[in-house]
């Protein structure tokens, strides 16, 4: 079965650095060492995670021209040369998303500077790459905020060109990148419990709340259906469409968790790569879940292998509501 090309697509790409310090205290200082530095942004997180399940895609986003070889060498090494990169080089530098983790409290912080403008070329140049890969049937993941600038009319450029192409269209984003397109037709949303939250105005602090707000932003008031993939932590995460709800778990030891960062990312690379096989939902999201749980207990900052994600597969459970 021939397989449905995906193209992932980044406007805020970022050097992803995880740092270890132990003992931390307000007004302490104590040695830290960083453990790991990635390149980052929300669409690069999962284009490295189709390669690591086996899939291949195409990666494009806006990489700051300082920072560029290092980020290509770095995306080709991680993921096997399973990654086509199309990378538009910008004169700013990029964001630097830092986790900071200290294993003897088992707690994390996270912190990020902010992204540079985007002026008008260089959108354009980024509008061209990705409508030159896109076709009918094809899958196009807009990932990740918008930066200031040029960055929301990209988004919704590409939104709109991109369906227009016949392209299934999935949306990981938040803030007004999401509010602009909340009521558009979609193939896929994927969105987290918290910002299901904000943009419906319902509570969604239980799994019934969840559900039910899911189940709503399935069919917004356009009448446009879509599925609706929601992301709970550690709770694992509700799909919604118009066959039903279902949630999916995966059994792993909450003490084995070393990170949470990117996990989102990685449950959307579980999805895309399912899917482009022709897999079932319920078997996108379950693969899905699967390959986020891999994430959480691996040893590596942000990255698993195919192996680990088999491993929580097995485990993975994905029930109606």
């Amino acid at each position: 079965m021939r397989h449905a090309r995906v193209v992932t697509v980044t406007l805020s790409s970022a050097i992803d650095r995880v740092i270890v310090a132990r003992g931390l205290s307000r007004g302490g200082s104590v040695a830290a060492r960083e453990v790991s530095r990635l390149p980052g942004g929300k669409g690069f997180n999962a284009a490295r995670g189709i390669a690591a399940l086996g899939g291949r895609c195409t990666a494009a986003g806006l990489v700051g021209s300082r920072r560029s070889e290092w980020f290509r060498r770095r995306l080709r090494e991680l993921s096997d040369r399973r990654v086509g990169a199309r990378l538009v080089l910008t004169r700013g530098g990029m964001r630097e998303c830092f986790t900071i983790r200290d294993p003897a409290a088992r707690s994390e912080w996270h912190l990020r500077t902010e992204p540079g403008e985007v002026n008008t070329a260089d959108a354009e140049r980024l509008v061209s790459q990705v409508l030159s890969l896109v076709g009918a049937g094809g899958i196009v993941a807009l990932c990740g905020s918008s930066p200031p600038g040029a960055g929301l009319a990209c988004f919704l450029t590409l939104f709109a060109e991109c369906r227009a192409r016949g392209a299934r269209v999935a949306v990981d984003t938040s803030g007004e990148s999401l509010a602009a397109v909340l009521e558009d037709p979609m193939w896929l949303l994927k969105i987290n419990a918290d910002e299901l939250s904000e943009v419906t105005g319902r509570k969604t602090g239980t799994l019934r709340q969840v559900a039910a707000a899911a189940r709503a932003l399935c069919r917004p008031r356009t009448g446009a259906s879509r599925v609706v993939i929601v992301t709970r932590g550690r709770s694992g995460a509700v799909m919604a469409s118009s066959r039903g709800v279902v949630q999916s778990r995966a059994s792993i030891n909450q003490r084995r968790v070393a990170g949470t960062v990117g996990c989102g990312d990685a449950l959307l690379a579980g999805v895309l790569e399912a899917k482009s096989r022709g897999r079932s939902w319920s078997e996108a999201l379950r693969l899905g879940v699967a390959s986020a749980s891999a994430l959480a207990v691996s040893e590596t900052p942000g990255v698993f292998t195919r192996q680990q994600a088999m491993m929580q597969y097995e485990s993975t459970t994905v029930e109606p509501l």
